[in-house]
């Protein structure tokens, strides 16, 4: 079963503000560890200088570096057993406690309804693959979860 979450981003042609305020949020894939992930370019590049197998796959959106007004915090955290990684969001202001999950790091920050032209960042996620995947495109998000 797939679960989704949403927060508002700002598309990369849409950006309106500051690109000292911001930073492109990058998808990438480690076929060793069959992950999908969202994280700042800066963060999967300084991985994969460590060993880490991140193909970068391109800057998806733009999110805030710091807290801004109408703003959330959301993290990347980690299943060292499962070596799985997924993008959550805080619902209450502190870092979200997701079983088997830790290391939360914080990798941006969105806005938690539409702001300024801001779309939706979905994500999905089926468990019998451990997999996640995220996308600005409904189409692509309702697809996923229609043929999952």
């Amino acid at each position: 079963m797939y679960f989704t979450f949403r927060v508002f981003v700002t598309l990369l042609v849409q950006a309106a503000f500051s690109q000292a305020s911001t930073a492109p949020q990058t998808e990438g894939y480690s076929p060793a560890d069959t992950a999908h992930v969202v994280a700042p370019w800066w963060l999967l590049t300084s991985e994969r200088s460590g060993g880490a197998d991140w193909e970068l796959q391109g800057n998806m959106f733009l999110a805030w570096q710091t807290p801004q007004d109408f703003t959330t915090p959301f993290y990347w955290l980690f299943n060292p057993t499962t070596t799985d990684w997924i993008t959550v969001t805080s619902t209450n202001g502190t870092a979200p406690v997701v079983q088997g999950f830790g290391d939360a790091t914080i990798i941006g920050y969105a806005y938690s309804t539409q702001v300024c032209g801001s779309v939706p960042l979905l994500g999905a996620s089926l468990a019998s693959k451990g997999n996640q995947y995220y996308t600005t495109s409904t189409n692509n998000h309702t697809s996923l979860l229609e043929n999952g």
